[in-house]
């Protein structure tokens, strides 16, 4: 199982070259603004060790892999992305096909002193005919037997390191009788060659110091020896080394989104308009969320891709997600941080100009932004048609892996044969007794109590591949058994867990969680049901609503205020009312948009009578009770939406290769595939979020910022799914022949319930300012 999270060696790895940076780098940043080329300290670099994780202690490099490899990157990027763009140049792009393709004696007379920052590489493929198409290229390598040797004729453009270099891994034809793809060859070319000529360096928008350059190659004449690989192996080469490129890449990108991240909220404390920090206006803190936001999802999908190139298995859809999602998504927030520091922002007096035009290139370099989505759409294609998971099964146990099957064959069983009658309403008492009977109602329960005691992780999967069926029977089980069985476990008393909280969990009792008021929708503070204490009973007089499980639940976990004196965070209590007690009445089943069946209910307490031995925790503890659920609640609900637009998600790309127009499958036009493209990042984006998050309970952790950015990302993006499946189904779409009409109107309630999308950017905001000094973002 592959670790979704960094380790302790890995984050100890990034505050040392943090350290290392700011002493030896951050001086110098400026230099290379102005046009310096950062030969001295890609010197420095390899002096120190640090310009190779990837490459083998054999010749030099640290032999630690991807990971530490993208943390590099990352802490480089920050502190100038040109900088770690001549360093790739020379370690990823020439490093990595010498490593996998060269000689011994190629690696100890090239790689060596590459490693070690004393000579300078470069990769050569783009041509005026040549971009993301190499099949155009017409730079020629043609054997000359008598002198021994090949003669090259030709020219590169946008070539990194290309005005400075010693070395390029240089591609040419040696075939013209076939397709570039088969009679392409790779070289080790010297750039002190005669007939080598730098013909131009570009004048860049931005990543100035890399020394962009044209090349022209005149009867330039290449020993036998220095042919990389085999003669017409130049393709299989080129596309060995891509995944580890873009992943490399993507850790470049945000590290340049994060140091404009960084920027932006400083400067969003200090300056001060209409007599207060512009941070406490929610124009400005909203963007901090989304940025924030944003970068979380980089940090998550850039830790996959790198783990499975540290597994050396293909990793083409997970680093073009990686590199798209830094590069498009990096943009957006540099171009925020520029608009949050205004008219200053647009001057040079502050980097977030710098990071805007450099990160820009992250669209067009390494493949541009388009011919990713052709290739995440690729594979998207083969892996449906292959029946296949890709890598996602990676990060699971085999445990997990398994349960995943298992709640696949128990939802094909025993919920989609019911779709309607959980749409009716009718089928949520059915439904809570057969999931119990499965235990699907008590993985993070102890087993004392008739649970399972399996940790959020689980739990997630649970939730995801119920959802996937039917995110209102996802609503139904979590509503009983964690929102109203979480605070039992925690907070309740042994007779509470041994009789409510059993029955809950197998199965035989539903419950729900009573919070929501007329006057109490984000604001909790503002509940004003109150349980008056009389003798040995809370007398309740109130109302509840939007209340999932309202009108079927057995009990009900009502938060009341029990002290009119204190303020209402000091005195709500919790307290459990069976729904048999006298005076409890359910006033009204809303009619729901979408999420039908789960009988959300408005709910009134009129005098209700009940023991005091019936409620949750001390009293006046009532709202440390709430806050310890949201983290968890927002987990679950998160995921709800995952599996809701994975649904939308599997009924377009099925659609999209059985319905023709013009001839042909409409996920051959790019229209419609770019669109698949776009819901897989979000897809697998919002996986690693929850993935990471469910980790982090699992390990005890608080994650208030992380479970609330997991909420909004797939709820926000799992509408956008939705909403562009229904695209690709076009007019059917729009009917309830097919599924994705509900599904739309399902995950439309996740920007709602759970918190909504702008109470939980404002608790994200606050978070990042909380964590300001602390600078770790």
């Amino acid at each position: 199982m592959l670790n979704c999270l960094y380790t302790d060696e890995e984050e100890g790895f990034r505050e040392e070259i943090r350290s290392f940076i700011k002493k030896e780098i951050e001086p110098h940043i400026e230099e290379i603004e102005r046009g310096k080329f950062p030969r001295e300290l890609l010197e420095l670099l390899g002096k120190k060790g640090y310009l190779s994780m990837v490459h083998p202690k054999k010749y030099g490099g640290r032999g630690r892999g991807w990971i530490y490899e993208t943390l590099l990157a990352q802490e480089l990027g920050a502190a100038n992305g040109a900088l770690d763009m001549a360093r790739g140049g020379t370690i990823i792009l020439f490093g990595t096909p010498m490593l996998g393709f060269g000689t011994d004696e190629q690696k100890e007379k090239y790689l060596k002193p590459i490693i070690a920052g004393k000579k300078l590489g470069c990769i050569g493929i783009t041509e005026p005919l040549v971009g993301s198409d190499t099949a155009g290229m017409q730079t020629t390598a043609v054997l000359d037997e008598a002198k021994k040797c090949w003669i090259i004729n030709g020219e590169k453009r946008f070539i990194t390191n290309g005005a400075d270099a010693d070395y390029i891994c240089l591609f040419a034809i040696t075939n013209k009788n076939v397709n570039a793809h088969q009679g392409m060859s790779a070289f080790i070319f010297h750039t002190d060659t005669p007939g080598f000529e730098v013909e131009k360096v570009y004048d860049l928008l931005g990543m100035h110091g890399t020394r962009t350059a044209s090349l022209r190659f005149n009867n330039c004449q290449v020993p036998l020896e220095n042919l990389l690989g085999k003669e017409n192996q130049g393709f299989k080469i080129l596309m060995d080394e891509l995944d580890g490129e873009r992943t490399f890449y993507s850790g470049t990108l945000r590290g340049i989104a994060r140091s404009a991240f960084e920027v932006a909220v400083k400067y969003s404390t200090e300056r001060v308009q209409f007599q207060r920090p512009i941070r406490q206006f929610e124009g400005v803190s909203f963007k901090i969320a989304d940025m924030a936001i944003k970068l979380e999802v980089m940090k998550a999908l850039l830790l996959r891709s790198a783990r499975l190139c540290d597994l050396k298995v293909p990793a083409t859809k997970e680093a073009a997600i990686a590199k798209v999602f830094t590069s498009d998504y990096g943009f957006e927030v540099c171009c925020d941080a520029v608009q949050i520091l205004g008219g200053v922002g647009y001057t040079k007096d502050y980097p977030v100009e710098r990071y805007m035009r450099d990160i820009k290139l992250g669209m067009i370099g390494a493949g541009s932004s388009e011919i990713m989505r052709f290739l995440i759409q690729r594979e998207v294609y083969k892996e449906y048609l292959g029946k296949s998971t890709g890598n996602a099964y990676r990060f699971y146990s085999g445990e997990e892996n398994a349960l995943r099957e298992n709640v696949r064959e128990f939802v094909s069983r025993e919920i989609y044969p019911h779709l309607d009658e959980i749409m009716k309403g009718e089928y949520s008492r059915q439904l809570i007794r057969t999931l119990g009977k499965q235990g699907f109602l008590g993985y993070t329960h102890p087993q004392k109590f008739g649970g399972l005691n399996k940790g959020w992780a689980q739990e997630a999967i649970i939730a995801e591949e119920i959802a996937r069926a039917s995110g209102a029977a996802n609503m139904i089980r979590g509503a009983s058994c964690l929102l109203f069985g979480k605070p039992i476990r925690k907070f309740g008393t042994e007779e509470q867990r041994e009789k409510i909280l059993s029955e809950i969990i197998k199965g035989e009792k539903i419950g729900c969680l009573g919070v929501t008021e007329p006057s109490a929708g984000s604001d909790v503070s503002a509940v004003k049901t109150f349980a008056k204490k009389v003798g040995n009973s809370y007398v309740i007089n109130g109302e509840k609503r939007f209340i999932t499980n309202g009108s079927v639940a057995d009990y009900i976990l009502v938060f009341a205020l029990t002290n009119k004196q204190d303020p209402p965070r000091q005195s709500m209590s919790c307290i459990i009312v069976p729904t048999e007690t006298p005076g409890f009445k359910v006033e009204k089943v809303y009619n729901l948009h979408g999420m039908q069946g789960i009988n959300a209910a408005h709910l009134k307490f009129i005098n209700c009578e009940v023991p005091a031995e019936n409620r949750v925790g001390a009293e006046n503890q009532g709202f440390q009770i709430m806050m310890d659920q949201f983290d968890t609640e927002r987990l679950i609900f998160g995921t709800t939406m995952l599996g809701i637009m994975q649904a939308a998600f599997e009924s377009a790309v099925k659609y999209s290769l059985e319905r023709s127009q013009f001839g042909r499958q409409i996920s051959q036009f790019e229209g419609i595939n770019f669109k698949i493209a776009d819901m897989a990042i979000k897809i697998e984006a919002a996986s690693a979020l929850i993935l990471k998050a469910s980790r982090l309970l699992d390990l005890g952790q608080k994650i208030p910022k992380l479970s609330a950015i997991t909420r909004v990302f797939a709820s926000d993006y799992g509408l956008e799914v939705c909403d562009d499946a229904l695209q690709v189904l076009g007019g059917i779409g729009y009917t309830d022949e097919f599924v994705v009409g509900r599904l739309l109107r399902d995950v439309r309630l996740g920007k709602i319930g759970a918190g909504t999308s702008e109470i939980l950017r404002f608790l994200i905001q606050r978070e990042v300012y909380k964590n300001l000094k602390k600078n770790k973002s």
